[in-house]
């Protein structure tokens, strides 16, 4: 079997850009199967932000575990043919399967150089551990990329693109020996987010159909055995009416009226339960993430049941 192969799926929301000969062709790539992948916030908000920026069109990819083959979402193009390749790792165990998936296409660091395409890896294990990358993609990006993503794409069409990789204060070039600054968005109502979410018609993804919602990141709580929330410090929230809006033109072309939220303190954000109350109203269902034990009352109980969740997952 062929080590990348063309599977297109029957997707509602798919955008369809022909693109132009001389137009930067980036690569998005989730070292996950397609049902899980597509609850990745990163992947959604970089096809549809890559997708609208003036000369560049993406491509995605995800990664069939069990045929140990990667699947191209989009085009069959042929993958050197791409200016850059942007991989999200929130778990280190992925990094095993990115060695794998790129050794097998030929595309390892250690083996391609600084040749096109140019790896670029992002994620949660990325920012916490970079350095057991340096031998497999070219350039990590430490911290969040939603301030210096257009930029990035548009340096990596240049002839010569590390030299201005090399200057943003968030991004270090294969060794990794220089200090890389974390970036992180102060202000997380100017942060990239996914509306024209896709999502597939005969495939339902791990967390079921509906729209996916970031209300916040990071946690004010620092819980030892939590990276993410150390990772992702300090604890910013959208405001209200910016959620309210990302929920009202997702679902205009959704197929149900539901909400899966992301977030890793959820009852800690001041509005959530005016909120909840307000998706009630619309006759909105929703998915709760994760709940702290010390935040489970009876009233927010009886509120997530009106709100079609038949399961909680709570911890200390």
């Amino acid at each position: 079997m062929s080590s990348i192969i063309y599977k297109p799926r029957k997707e509602s929301m798919k955008l369809i850009k022909k693109g132009k000969p001389n137009d930067i062709k980036i690569g998005i790539l989730m070292p996950i199967p397609y049902n899980a992948a597509i609850n990745s916030l990163f992947f959604q908000t970089a096809y549809e932000y890559i997708n609208d920026l003036e000369g560049v069109i993406a491509y995605r990819y995800v990664y069939n575990i069990r045929d140990d083959v990667l699947e191209a979402l989009d085009a069959e193009i042929n993958i050197n043919n791409l200016d850059a390749i942007l991989i999200s790792m929130s778990f280190e165990l992925d990094y095993i399967y990115v060695a794998r998936i790129l050794d097998k296409i030929n595309l390892l660091h250690r083996h391609k150089g600084f040749k096109k395409p140019i790896l670029v890896a992002g994620g949660i294990a990325v920012t916490a551990n970079p350095l057991p990358l340096a031998d497999i993609v070219d350039v990590v990006v430490i911290g969040e990329v939603d301030e210096i993503l257009r930029d990035m794409i548009y340096v990596v069409g240049d002839n010569e693109p590390l030299k201005y990789l090399e200057t943003f204060n968030c991004v270090s070039i294969s060794p990794f020996k220089d200090k890389a600054k974390r970036c992180f968005v102060k202000d997380l109502n100017r942060a990239l987010h996914a509306v024209k979410q896709f999502f597939p018609l005969n495939e339902e993804p791990v967390y079921g159909y509906g729209i996916r919602v970031e209300v916040s990141r990071g946690c004010p709580y620092l819980c030892a055995f939590c990276m993410e929330g150390h990772i992702q410090y300090p604890f910013r929230y959208r405001d209200m009416e910016i959620v309210w809006k990302i929920i009202e033109k997702g679902l205009e072309s959704y197929m149900s009226k539901r909400v899966i939220f992301y977030s890793l303190a959820f009852f800690s954000i001041p509005y959530i339960d005016r909120f909840l109350n307000k998706l009630i109203e619309h006759s909105i269902e929703a998915s709760i993430p994760s709940l702290r034990v010390d935040q489970v009352t009876k009233e927010r109980l009886n509120v997530i049941k009106k709100l079609g969740q038949k399961t909680i997952n709570a911890s200390s």
